[in-house]
């Protein structure tokens, strides 16, 4: 019998369009779960259109041969083609041979989308449009992302003139609140737009992959590579893999336990194995000292990015940005905000040094973040609409913004801050009392 030739009717229409252009409306009738009648493939194009995951290439495929056989239109079945085709559940070389379907080509889409289902939960879209430009401050760490994702697509005969390899991942370190999160979804927005289409995000918490059943987190892992190593096959371009909290599951294995050992040689392996550009992996901690050291060397992740506080000059551009909104009740501004928020007396706590009996003022502005600026904004807004809707006067005013700083302020005074404390001893304290020493001996 001869091969099965589909024929597009249309071609300039999308699929669907396509299909709904040729449906009929003759009966299907069911029998043992044999599809007959006209109208069957009809009834296959609504399932699939409908859920297209859910049903799998094979019995798609088996499922229009008993339609075909039974009589259904050659039309139908050239719509429903094309439509399998276009979400990669046909291969290059045709679906069907006397009836029944036939091995070809690999088709990468039909692999990129069973490697999909196994990680759908952690998939974003770029959508969201977050740009490199809506990062605000820590330009030395936009700097050196821009350049590892970038460079290699805008400079590729650089590359190529230097023998240089794209970097296969970077770690961003710092204080949390500060904008690593952005960071990622930056690097994946500005893959889209050098490829000119819309581009996916894995985006992982550490610990919501780690389980308690002995090689589930292995398989996580080995899962979320197959899906880039099938993301490349399928688009020819890498996907950024965001792992937060990436201490969780990539811990020093001289001092983790040995399933968190075995999570760390997975994830080592797989990264290693990564085709040329099959993933850009970002990870991101507040504790790079507890991670592996085989992870961080050079070849696995070239850059080794932290990631700062805000500036005095930060939190004003932060602020002006989040400061939107019509009928103020007065001027207020970004520099307001900040003003307050950097005063000295912002004090959280007295530190005393008790070998020396030297104190330090641990302030809001040692505490800051991103994070905080546009919590502040927002709350400056809901008092400012509190008062309104008890008859006040509208419009947010800098008072709002006073009152929202001394609450979060108060708030703050009794919460942990080891982090911040850390920092403010090895970069205030510390330096300011070797200093105080060395004026007293030079005196």
């Amino acid at each position: 019998m001869a091969k099965y030739r589909p024929r597009v009717p249309d071609a300039g229409k999308p699929p669907r369009e396509r299909a709904l252009a040729t449906k009929g409306t003759s009966t299907v009738t069911d029998n043992s779960n044999k599809l007959t009648g006209k109208s069957a493939s009809w009834m296959i194009m609504d399932d699939i259109y409908s859920d297209i995951k859910f049903v799998p290439p094979a019995v798609a495929a088996d499922r229009m041969s008993e339609a075909k056989k039974g009589g259904g239109s050659s039309d139908a079945y050239d719509a429903m083609y094309a439509y399998m085709k276009a979400y990669g559940y046909a291969s290059s070389g045709g679906l069907f041979s006397d009836g029944s379907r036939t091995s070809s080509a690999p088709d990468p889409h039909r692999a990129l989308n069973a490697a999909r289902q196994k990680v759908e939960q952690y998939l974003q879209s770029t959508d969201y449009g977050t740009g490199w430009d809506d990062v605000i401050g820590n330009e030395p760490a936009r700097q050196a992302l821009l350049e590892a994702i970038e460079h290699p697509v805008k400079h590729a005969d650089l590359y190529a003139k230097y023998g240089m390899t794209p970097s296969k991942g970077v770690l961003l370190y710092g204080p949390p609140g500060c904008g690593k999160t952005m960071f990622g979804k930056a690097a994946a927005d500005a893959l889209s737009r050098l490829h000119g289409a819309k581009t996916e995000l894995l985006v992982i918490n550490g610990a919501s992959i780690q389980s308690g059943y002995v090689g589930e987190t292995e398989k996580t892992i080995r899962n979320i590579f197959a899906y880039a190593r099938a993301y490349h096959a399928a688009h020819n371009r890498q996907l950024v893999i965001f792992i937060d909290e990436a201490d969780a599951i990539l811990p020093n294995r001289d001092r983790g336990y040995r399933y968190e050992a075995s999570n760390v040689a997975t994830f080592l392996t797989e990264l290693d194995g990564m085709q040329t550009n099959g993933a850009f992996v970002i990870l991101a901690t507040n504790r790079p000292e507890a991670m592996d050291e085989a992870l961080l060397r050079d070849g696995r992740c070239d850059r080794k990015i932290r990631v700062n506080r805000p500036t005095y000059e930060d939190a004003i551009r932060i602020a002006d940005k989040h400061m939107t909104g019509k009928d103020w009740a007065q001027d207020v501004n970004g520099t307001q905000l900040a003003d307050y928020v950097f005063d000295a007396m912002r004090l959280v706590r007295v530190l005393t040094n008790h070998d020396n009996g030297m104190t330090h003022h641990f302030l809001l502005s040692h505490i800051i973040n991103g994070a905080m600026i546009v919590g502040l904004v927002e709350r400056a807004k809901t008092l400012a609409m509190r008062r309104e809707l008890a008859g006040g006067e509208g419009g947010l005013c800098v008072n709002d913004l006073h009152a929202a700083v001394d609450a979060v302020l108060a708030e703050n005074k009794g919460l942990n801050h080891d982090y911040a404390l850390r920092e403010f001893v090895e970069t205030v304290a510390i330096p300011f009392e070797m200093a105080r020493v060395n004026n007293m001996t030079r005196n």
